[in-house]
């Protein structure tokens, strides 16, 4: 991991199959200020460093959120 991967952004989607949670938990995690997130071009963006610090904080297990939308994007 790098500094670079904390800046990237990933979409609602891609964070709850990171956390395994519905979307839909992700974008209220969001609105509760529980999960930092930017709009661009009308939809939501969350950093990678974002997603660390929420699993840390939050306690949900650890995982590199980077891994599966490596795979992801390979696919």
């Amino acid at each position: 991991m790098t500094a670079l991967d904390d800046l990237r952004t990933l979409t609602v989607e891609e964070v709850a199959e990171l956390l395994g949670v519905h979307a839909e938990t992700v974008r209220r995690w969001v609105r509760e200020g529980l999960l930092p997130a930017a709009r661009w071009g009308g939809r939501l963006r969350i950093s990678v460093g974002a997603v660390r610090e929420f699993q840390a904080g939050a306690g949900v297990r650890p995982t590199d959120p980077m891994s599966s939308v490596r795979r992801a994007r390979t696919q």
